[in-house]
């Protein structure tokens, strides 16, 4: 019995708010299943698929299924590797690239602890496997609980779609994110991590996240033409794939989303960012990217492809780089209160998100109105500015004190 695939063109909304054009083939398998396989966006909207192409693979995947050869119409032979393939062909519609990127870690996370199993061999006890061996690699509480929630989302999904009978880890209580501490950095300590920087690169990374309150992802994907030197403002919008032309030489430009609709904005710079870029600018290797070199480019595209390219893989070893900067911070602190016979300041380690915090935090203690500071670091609603991204901070309890002393 031949199988019929039907090839059907889906108009999805991006985050962007733009609309595009999807070819999807549409079956059903030898329990009457109905199956879909995403074959990516059309070119006719930015994307990669021509109409002849996807007739093409329409065609391929009707005969594979007259051979009995296609993995999709044996779900329950599904192991987990191959479960994360058809797990993203299926639910990729619309998707971050860091969401789709968080559904590989978390099977990745699965097979290093349970080897490359069947789907439907998982079970409940899995997940404590799961949960010491994450730990034995010295994974943090936080890592580990968003591992096990990716993972029993997916495995929801499979239920939904008949893969597996009910989800190995439903019974497991993943409990509260773990709290971490907010740690809000002063103005002499950025400049002591600055001096400790081992590179203009970071020097400039640091400076722009302080006192621009950019994500590091939006300061990662920034390209030369987003920066207005004129007018000292940086824009942050989405890019499609493509490739950057300077002369006989060419570099690719990958494809990014900003993490909200309203997370497209631009952005004031401070003079001494903007000294910082004019620096880092005459080390660039003619790269159309601000924080990376043309041969880190290729080499990601050669590895991952163009597609699978998330801001965790942009630079690598960020936080452990940054923990050492700060480390080298310090020591440097320490040895000047030591000459100058006072007792050591206690540092606290942050990551680098912290610093979008701190800019946060200071520019609401310097009295930007909150409505402002949420369109400035592009947040949907104005309770995330307020909650997790303000506090308290020496300057402003001091003068909340003078209100009273004043009465």
């Amino acid at each position: 019995m031949i199988t019929k695939v039907y090839l059907i063109e889906k108009a999805r909304k991006l985050p962007s708010g733009k609309a595009a054009a999807y070819y999807i083939l549409r079956w059903s398998d030898t329990r009457g299943q109905m199956r879909e396989e995403s074959l990516g966006r059309a070119k006719k909207t930015g994307g990669k698929i021509t109409a002849a192409r996807a007739e093409e693979l329409r065609g391929a995947k009707e005969h594979d299924l007259a051979g009995g050869r296609a993995l999709r119409d044996r779900p329950q032979e599904f192991t987990l590797s191959e479960f994360v393939e058809f797990h993203e062909s299926a639910e990729s519609f619309g998707r971050r690239q860091t969401t789709i990127g968080e559904w590989r870690t978390a099977i990745t996370h699965a097979i290093d602890a349970l080897g490359d199993v069947r789907l439907d061999r998982v079970s409940a006890a899995s997940a404590g496997t799961i949960r010491a061996h994450m730990d034995e690699k010295k994974k943090s509480a936080a890592t580990i609980r968003k591992t096990l929630a990716t993972l029993r989302a997916m495995f929801n999904n499979a239920v939904k779609r008949e893969l597996i009978a009910k989800n190995p880890l439903n019974g497991e209580k993943l409990g509260p994110p773990p709290a971490r501490d907010k740690r809000i950095f002063e103005p002499h300590e950025v400049d002591e991590m600055i001096e400790a920087a081992p590179s203009q690169w970071w020097r400039t990374l640091i400076r722009l996240a302080y006192t621009t309150g950019l994500r590091k992802g939006e300061l990662l994907h920034l390209r030369w033409s987003d920066v207005d030197l004129d007018t000292s403002t940086v824009r942050v919008q989405a890019r499609r794939a493509g490739t950057h032309v300077e002369g006989d030489d060419a570099a690719p430009v990958l494809a990014w989303e900003p993490k909200t609709a309203k997370s497209t904005r631009t952005v004031p710079m401070a003079p001494e960012a903007v000294a910082a870029l004019l620096r880092l600018q005459v080390q660039s290797d003619g790269s159309p990217y601000l924080f990376l070199s043309r041969q880190r480019l290729r080499t990601l595209v050669l590895r991952f492809g163009d597609a699978a390219i998330t801001s965790s893989r942009l630079v690598t070893d960020t936080n452990k780089k940054f923990d050492k900067i700060q480390d080298a911070a310090a020591t440097e602190l320490r040895k000047q209160a030591e000459k100058a016979e006072q007792d050591p300041p206690a540092w606290c380690r942050g990551c680098f998100h912290d610093l979008r915090k701190s800019f946060g935090t200071r520019a609401a203690a310097a009295g930007v109105p909150m409505v402002e500071l949420q369109a400035h670091m592009g947040h949907s609603t104005i309770v995330t500015t307020a909650t997790y991204y303000t506090d308290v901070i020496e300057s402003a309890a001091d003068r909340l004190r003078d209100v009273f002393e004043a009465a």
